[in-house]
């Protein structure tokens, strides 16, 4: 009985949406190096010739881009880009949390 209700409560742990504290502390360890902890792309990165970063708050990119998209993005990698594929590194339920989270850095 004990270990039938350990396993169902490991699975309601494992089956709950990412928070939205571990959401922001993934994109601060994943995201935050290249595209800025403001989501801003205003980082070493963006200084180098040819590189281009999305103001992750500017609402042309928040009207333009949808949650596909982004998790399109973060999955596959961004052609021509140095943004890596994460598909292998970050869970489906992250990619989806982390394209919430961007909407979430709209200028106000």
């Amino acid at each position: 009985m004990k270990l039938a209700s350990a396993l169902l409560a490991l699975a309601v742990v494992l089956s709950a949406p990412a928070r939205a504290d571990d959401t922001s502390e993934l994109f601060a360890k994943k995201c935050a190096g290249c595209h800025g902890g403001d989501g801003m792309g205003h980082t070493k990165l963006a200084e180098k010739p040819g590189v281009k970063l999305p103001d992750f708050t500017g609402a042309k990119w928040q009207k333009e881009t949808t949650a596909k998209e982004i998790v399109e993005a973060i999955a596959d990698g961004v052609k021509d880009t140095k943004m890596p594929a994460w598909k292998e590194k970050v869970s489906a339920e992250q990619m989806a949390g982390l394209a919430k989270y961007l909407r979430t850095l709209a200028k106000k």
